[in-house]
């Protein structure tokens, strides 16, 4: 399988073997524990190894397999919202995970609707949740959809107000 990577994204896998390597240099970092980065992290996440070495040599309480999860949380659900790693501490990732929560928006937005109808038209969901809302009411102008205003939701949700 022939992978084809753009100059920015080379550009930047280099970046990241630097930042690692020269953490080797200074000996913050073993040789062994290098290796332990990139063998765990290659091929998917080979883009965070410059992270995960530069948060491991900070000798922390911290483990390589819980830096590792971390990374692959965070590319799962918080690169999106947050598309640069590296501005960010393990602790501060650790916060955004939990903040977030460690689900997909796809995943939360199933949980907090039930689909009550279906047909070649129209599809009925009966929303359980504000994070439902504010994914199925995208793109529309009512108030309970409204980021500013959740009093809004929890108003019509707390009086059972479906429309």
């Amino acid at each position: 399988m022939k992978v084809l990577l753009r100059k920015n994204q080379i550009s930047r896998l280099f970046e990241n073997s630097q930042l690692a390597k020269s953490l080797v240099e200074k000996e913050k970092l073993t040789k062994e524990e290098y290796d332990d980065i990139a063998s765990k992290l290659l091929p998917l996440l080979k883009s965070y190894i410059g992270w995960v070495a530069r948060e491991l040599s900070k000798r922390e309480d911290v483990s390589l397999a819980h830096l590792i999860d971390q990374v692959k949380v965070y590319d799962k659900i918080i690169k999106k919202e947050h598309p640069d790693i590296y501005k960010f501490s393990h602790i501060e990732v650790e916060n955004l995970i939990k903040e977030r929560g460690t689900k997909s928006k796809r995943e939360e937005k199933k949980e907090g609707a039930v689909k009550v109808y279906e047909d070649e038209l129209i599809v009925i969901f009966n929303i359980l949740s504000r994070r439902a809302c504010l994914t199925y009411g995208a793109n529309t102008k009512w108030c309970i959809t409204s980021r500013d205003n959740p009093e809004w939701w929890e108003t019509y949700y707390s009086e059972a107000v479906n429309f």
